[in-house]
């Protein structure tokens, strides 16, 4: 019988946790026993007993090796390293000689990380054997005798039926920490050109992080309107049911999970054509458009572009059935095929 034990940062916030909760649900639905280890998380989350924190509060090296311990004891047959980082490359020494598959799982595109850490992680590779990606460019990338690479997207957190939007009310979303990775000042340009061009429409920046006081002085020093930073929000349903287009103009991405969940909701994504991520969920101009990057001229040409209501409904329609390939049935096709080699 599979017992599998996912490791990550924490839970509580970013897109990885939104992976590491999704994939603890899609396992435990299938009858596979699976339980996440957390670093930083102080504490438990509530009623998820498969949920282990860091209620000792130990700092950070105490609860690597806590944590290994732990795997090495409780008998895991897969351990699943959920990583933006550092996390793999500290832990790897710590799991040398384990018996369990392990594998990491890159959250974000491997050249976002400064060179040093590539080095790092390659050589860590290593002990883990197993190394999951999110994009095609990737797993290009890393492809190597001495490891298996893998390609498996992430998968939709969300299950419930919705209804294909039909007309833009012109209310543009943005979602993700709020730091220079992401790309919000360039947003910001790109709104306030908008709006100088007769825009009408409305913009919500969901996230919160580093930048937000920058991004709130922008706003205000600029007089740039119709924009509002709603900080963190949990019931993300909510958010783009109320919504009708997200825009991306981060700088790097792995496979941005954001992308994911707006298509189920049927909103089109308009976004800068980055290094990975964004062209391979965007079809352009069949469910989005794909902007060569710093092209603002573009960007804004798509967003007006967008707001002819029979344009937009084809967009919608076809987001809505492009999010189907992330659903947690073929993403745990996928896995039990890893689980089960």
């Amino acid at each position: 019988m599979k017992k599998i034990a996912i490791v990550t940062d924490s839970v509580l916030h970013g897109g990885v946790a939104c992976v590491a909760l999704t994939l603890l649900d899609i396992f435990l639905k299938n009858n596979v026993d699976c339980v996440i280890y957390t670093v930083y998380d102080k504490s438990a989350v509530k009623d998820r007993t498969e949920i282990i924190s860091n209620e000792k509060d130990k700092g950070y090296v105490s609860r690597l090796f806590e944590i290994s311990h732990e795997l090495r004891n409780k008998k895991y047959t897969h351990v699943l390293i959920l990583t933006t980082g550092k996390l793999s490359v500290f832990l790897s020494p710590l799991l040398i000689g384990t018996k369990f598959k392990k594998f990491v799982c890159e959250h974000i595109s491997f050249e976002s990380y400064s060179f040093a850490l590539q080095f790092l992680k390659k050589v860590t590779y290593l002990v883990y054997r197993n190394i999951i990606v999110l994009t095609a460019h990737d797993h290009e990338l890393l492809k190597s005798e001495r490891y298996n690479i893998q390609c498996i997207h992430n998968p939709c957190p969300f299950r419930d039926d919705v209804s294909c939007k039909l007309e833009n009310n012109k209310r543009y979303l943005a979602v993700g920490h709020l730091i220079p990775r992401k790309g919000y000042v360039r947003l910001l340009s790109i709104w306030a050109k908008y709006i100088s061009k007769g825009g009408e429409g409305s913009l919500s920046i969901v996230g919160d992080g580093p930048l937000k006081n920058e991004l709130m002085s922008i706003i205000r020093i600029q007089e740039i309107k119709n924009v509002i930073l709603l900080g963190s929000i949990n019931d993300m349903a909510s958010i783009y049911k109320k919504h009708d287009v997200l825009l991306c103009s981060a700088h790097a991405e792995g496979l941005p999970m954001t992308f994911i969940e707006a298509q189920y909701f049927s909103l089109p994504i308009i976004s800068y054509d980055i290094q990975t991520g964004p062209a391979e969920i965007i079809i352009n101009d069949e469910n989005g458009y794909l902007i060569k990057n710093n092209d603002e001229t573009s960007f804004l040409e798509s967003m007006f572009l967008s707001e002819d209501n029979k344009t937009y409904e084809r967009l919608a329609r076809n987001s809505i059935n492009s999010a189907k390939q992330y659903s947690y049935d073929n993403i745990f096709d996928r896995w039990r095929e890893l689980f089960n080699d």
